[in-house]
């Protein structure tokens, strides 16, 4: 074994011994020690930042802050054991809106003595330690991380560093914003505020099996948490890596709705996804959720089942049932869906088919309900052949092309889009509005017109308009409407998502 004495950066602690002749640099050596390691441990074991307290409230012309403690990114304790009020003047002072910050102070201070006294400049034998609260002009946005006034180097102060005590070395800890609203009294913004934490890779429960993980070596989670099993071993029900991924190891039980989306808009932004199982299950798994790949014939198809429990002989399989629905207006749940244990399939309500409906083959058979139903379809096809070759001589026809909507932070909204005449005919009294809306109809506008458009031509439609308040997301419906020479009329209407203030096109 090989021991090396390290003598760079040591720390030095005081030693007394009987009879010892003590003077003033012996005793401030030992506050000395006791200051610098209680605030190592202040900046190594935990978080700066505000750890009770230190609440602002505003009265008439006057904020408040409330007793408190906070540690600053030294580990110095600002410890304010009294409410202390800020005037109002002190606010316009810096322009009608500041920040407030509470800092590090140790003012010095003599008292009465007993006996013979001792004068002098730096002769005081007390410190007192009073925080004291400094108004700054207000910033667009607080960092509250980065302080005014810590150097960049020292914003990354480590425990092994020597703490220092002078006051003119600052860390301002940011208690909240105040500003005057429209009628001049003063309001309190306390978003930002930073608290204290803890620093540390684990937290362990007393009987030391269940625990908190943090951070560990690059393989492992960012985050874990470990409870011992059935059998005793350690298992990570849930667990979140580096890279923000969340697993979760067992069943999950979620109480309430479960949205996958963007906060902001709603709009999806993810999916979830269930990891293929290596062949099908060989016995059932009731009310069970899974993806599975299977082999079908040449092909191999990957499914999502969704299992009902189904009660065999000894019950009825039309009493077990999957169903799809929404919740109305007075609470009960409204089924669109339900597939029973029975193999049956109910749609509640009506069903719209985007696409292709290809039904199977029909058999000739007279008996059969849609024998008699493909017979009448091909019939009444053949009568109304020839009336659709002329309406598509005649028919009158509008587009909506070239379609952009704009807007800015400041509620101005404009648009402009070509209205088309597709059609072989004339288009006169031609018309167009918009409706723009957010769950509520926001606008409403007719544009110009009538206009009269020629086969093939297009007429340029520009609006513009503000209102007080555009939401973030809003739904744009543009409608254009004319008649035909032959009296027949024509109609197209365009949708549109917009995101304010941005644009779409």
């Amino acid at each position: 074994m090989i021991e090396t004495n390290v003598r760079a950066g040591e720390v030095e602690r005081p030693r007394f011994r009987e009879r010892q002749v003590l003077d003033g640099a012996d005793l401030a050596a030992e506050q000395e020690y006791l200051l610098s390691m209680a605030r190592r441990h202040r900046v190594g074991g935990h978080a700066w930042g505000i750890a009770a307290g230190l609440g602002l409230v505003a009265s008439a012309d006057a904020v408040v802050v409330g007793p408190g403690v906070a540690v600053d990114g030294y580990g110095r304790e600002l410890v304010l054991a009294a409410p202390a009020a800020v005037g109002g003047h002190a606010v316009d002072a810096v322009g009608g809106k500041a920040d407030v910050w509470i800092l590090y102070g140790r003012p010095a201070e003599t008292p009465r003595p007993r006996g013979r006294g001792v004068c002098g400049p730096d002769r005081h034998p007390r410190w007192r330690e009073q925080p004291c609260l400094r108004l700054t002009r207000a910033r667009e946005m607080v960092v509250p991380a980065t302080p005014p006034g810590v150097p960049a180097a020292a914003l990354d102060f480590r425990a092994h560093a020597h703490p220092p005590d002078d006051p003119a070395t600052l860390w301002p800890v940011y208690l909240g914003t105040v500003d005057r609203d429209a009628s001049g009294e003063l309001e309190v913004r306390r978003l930002g505020r930073r608290y204290g934490g803890l620093v540390g890779e684990e937290v362990r429960h007393p009987l030391r099996r269940p625990r908190f993980r943090l951070g560990g070596e690059p393989a492992q989670a960012a985050f874990a948490v470990e409870i011992p099993d059935q059998e005793g071993s350690s298992i990570e029900p849930l667990s979140i890596d580096r890279r923000g991924r969340t697993r979760l190891r067992g069943d999950a039980f979620v109480s309430g709705p479960l949205r996958v989306g963007d906060e902001t808009t709603g709009l999806p932004v993810a999916t979830m996804r269930w990891t293929p199982l290596v062949s099908a299950p060989t016995e059932a798994a009731p009310w069970r959720m899974y993806r599975v790949t299977v082999d079908e014939g040449a092909r191999t198809v990957r499914q999502l089942r969704v299992e009902i429990g189904s009660p065999g002989e000894k019950g009825d399989p039309a009493r077990y049932a999957l169903s799809i629905g929404h919740t109305d207006a007075t609470g009960d749940f409204v089924r669109s869906l339900t597939v029973t244990a029975a193999g049956d399939v109910i749609v509640d309500g009506k069903v719209a088919v985007q696409g292709v409906l290809v039904p199977s083959p029909v058999d000739v058979n007279p008996n059969d309900p849609r024998f008699d139903g493909a017979v009448v379809e091909r019939w009444l096809h053949g009568v109304s052949g020839a009336g659709e070759r002329l309406d598509a001589t005649y028919a009158a026809s509008l587009g909506l092309e070239s379609i952009s909507v704009s807007s800015d932070s400041s509620g101005a909204v404009w648009w402009s889009w070509v209205v088309r005449n597709e059609g072989a005919l004339p288009l006169s009294d031609v018309r167009t509005s918009v409706t723009i809306g957010a769950g509520a109809v926001l606008l409403h506008e007719d544009l110009g017109g009538p206009f009269t458009i020629e086969p093939g031509a297009g007429v340029d439609v520009i609006g513009t308009f503000t209102v007080a308040q555009v939401p973030a997301l809003a739904t744009v419906v543009l409608v254009a409407s004319g008649v035909a020479a032959d009296g027949g009329r024509a109609r197209a209407r365009a949708v549109r998502l917009a995101t304010f203030p941005a644009s779409i096109n």
